[in-house]
């Protein structure tokens, strides 16, 4: 069993998923601001706790462990965090241990992995030879402590096969992570141990909210790439959640590019095609469920408040599918917020500049989403994040906003998580939503601008118009 490779390996906290300064705090594995979390409130103080959302199933990550306290506190409860634990990791009886060469009782650590006294000091004393030695059969003589002796060829090779290394010899002071690890090995035997460290992460990953008994089925948390085999790790609620925005998803994944009727002006091609997003995006929005909540007047707010960042959501979609299918150079010079052909596209800028300014800010946005290659249904739950993180002036249900958010995050993470088992990804993706609201409030006010030259032009515009390009602004 070579443990050195694993010594310094950063583990993830088994509360909030942080790696950086994880170490064994309080009976489990956590990073400092989760075991200081835990020793200010386990006193009393979390009498006063409460989930922010009422049903305790916040999902906790380094981004997220502040915003509630309750399920944070329950988390650390559930991943084995108690008080005044016993300091039983200083003294490891390795003779409990077979050696991981011949498997006679074990003294220690030596070379970087645990063996006797016997196959410690066969490695250091051919450590220069071993690669000279030659089997008299067919080099592959059972190692026990019985037959050690018979083959020293084999014996050699069953060392440096179990890890042995002359590098490996001085490691220093054991940390009490590593001597946990070895207390693992222990209770569980070679084998399991061997499976308990590869599975480590998964075992102990920061959504164990998910679904608690998966603690006991470490396996469920292995990568999986089939959509329909991470929905069903899912809870029930979360999967349906899924389900049901997906399926509204479909509205938006074709949409077309030319207006139904004659324009008269040819200011108005913009502002038309926008129209036809902008429906699109409202179909798909009436069908999230929780926009149930809000009264009219505030579904309104969110609707035109959110087309603009889940249309631009669209665009890097459609930008990564092209790129699937076309070998041609400079792809993103060559897609526009309409995906209009040039000639209308002129005639929109000639109007409208901000949609030609907007893709300064576009393609940067591109390429971070394109690193974290989001399958279609990640796409669906972050347009319904997206629609639920627009800032919204006016809006009355600012709290019924932020849980929708939350509980859309949530999802979001959860799916993530299970088809990638880190949670890295999920944060990189919902911290870049304010980049998505920066573009979107800059085409709500470069359209604003040009929507008050043309009525003081004399130009009539809809009232249509008016609400979802004007509203937002004072006229």
């Amino acid at each position: 069993m070579s443990l050195l490779s694993d010594k310094n390996k950063p583990e993830p906290c088994r509360v909030c998923g942080e790696t950086n300064s994880a170490g064994w705090h309080c009976g489990t594995i956590t990073c400092e601001a989760c075991k200081k979390f835990f020793l200010r409130n386990v006193k009393g103080d979390y009498l006063s706790l409460k989930c922010i959302r009422s049903n305790s199933s916040c999902v906790i990550t380094k981004s997220t462990r502040t915003v509630c306290g309750y399920c944070r506190f329950q988390k650390c409860f559930q991943v084995g965090m108690k008080l005044n634990e016993k300091n039983d990791n200083n003294v490891v009886p390795f003779k409990e241990i077979p050696c991981s060469v011949c498997g006679d009782s074990s003294s220690g650590l030596h070379f970087g992995v645990i063996t006797c006294e016997g196959c410690k000091g066969f490695f250091r004393r051919n450590i220069k030879l071993g690669h000279t030695f030659s089997c008299s059969s067919n080099g592959d003589c059972e190692i026990g402590y019985k037959t050690r002796n018979a083959c020293r060829s084999c014996r050699y090779k069953k060392c440096i096969s179990a890890g042995m290394g002359i590098n490996n010899s001085k490691i220093g002071r054991q940390s009490n992570l590593f001597k946990q690890k070895i207390k693992t090995y222990m209770d569980n035997g070679s084998d399991q141990a061997q499976n308990n460290q590869q599975s480590y992460t998964n075992q102990y990953n920061p959504n164990s909210l998910i679904n608690v008994q998966q603690f006991n089925n470490p396996s469920k948390f292995n990568r999986v790439d089939s959509q329909a085999d991470t929905e069903d790790l899912l809870d029930e609620t979360t999967k349906n959640l899924v389900k049901r925005i997906f399926h509204s998803y479909q509205v938006l994944e074709s949409i077309q590019t030319r207006p139904n009727k004659n324009l008269n002006q040819e200011f108005e091609l913009a502002l038309e095609l926008i129209r036809i997003h902008s429906d699109k995006c409202y179909s798909f929005i009436s069908n999230i469920p929780y926009i149930t909540k809000f009264s009219d007047i505030d579904k309104n707010i969110i609707y035109v408040n959110s087309f603009h960042p889940i249309r631009i959501l669209q665009l890097i979609s459609l930008q990564q599918k092209l790129e699937q299918i076309e070998t041609q150079p400079n792809l993103n010079s060559n897609i526009n917020y309409f995906n209009c052909d040039t000639a209308t596209y002129e005639k929109i800028i000639k109007h409208f500049p901000v949609f030609e300014k907007i893709m300064t800010y576009f393609r940067p946005l591109l390429d971070v989403v394109r690193e974290l290659k989001l399958d279609s249904k990640e796409l669906a739950l972050y347009s319904a994040f997206l629609a639920f993180s627009a800032s919204c002036k006016g809006l009355t249900g600012i709290r019924e906003k932020f849980d929708c958010n939350l509980e859309l995050c949530n999802a979001l993470s959860k799916y993530m998580y299970l088809r990638r088992n880190e949670n890295e990804s999920s944060e990189k993706l919902i911290n870049i939503a304010p980049r998505f609201e920066r573009l979107n409030l800059q085409l709500q006010y470069g359209i604003y601008e040009k929507c008050g030259e043309f009525l003081k032009m004399g130009y009539i515009l809809d009232e249509y118009y008016k609400t979802i390009y004007m509203s937002q602004f004072k006229i």
